[in-house]
């Protein structure tokens, strides 16, 4: 997981007070986002071995929560690797969600502070990594968008 990598938003209580659930509390954050708020970090986290449908709910979560278009987000990550972390082309040093080429992985993971040595094949990583870039650097480098 990485749990330390991202800031966390909580949902609102009922009541409108404070807030759900609370940061040092034991109660998990929330998986959806009803509206765009694009100055937000990414808000989810994942099991430890997330199937596919899962990848492709929290692709959709980080997709809204950065106010990028969540069909097309869906549609790269689909034809890159059909929503699979562990996906590896035979042909290139390209993996993972959006098959990130080893040298583009590298500086994409550093932009955003994560260490892309330690988290090339954490799912979590790989959906910060692809959403923030594709948020800095548009669709440019996916055929299929």
């Amino acid at each position: 997981m990485v749990a330390a990598l991202a800031v966390t938003l909580f949902a609102p209580s009922p009541a409108g007070g404070e807030g759900g659930a609370q940061p040092g509390s034991d109660d998990p954050p929330i998986h959806t986002v009803t509206e765009p708020q694009p100055d937000s970090e990414l808000l989810f986290s994942l099991s430890d071995d997330p199937s596919r449908e899962e990848i492709k709910v929290t692709l959709s979560l980080a997709a809204r929560t950065l106010g990028l278009e969540e069909a097309r987000m869906l549609r790269i990550a689909a034809c890159e690797s059909g929503y699979n972390y562990r996906a590896q082309n035979k042909h290139s040093s390209a993996r993972g969600i959006f098959q990130f080429l080893s040298s583009t992985w590298a500086v994409a993971a550093r932009e955003v502070g994560i260490d892309p040595d330690s988290f090339r094949g954490d799912p979590s990583a790989q959906i910060i990594v692809g959403m923030k870039y594709i948020q800095n650097h548009g669709y440019g480098a996916w055929e299929c968008k």
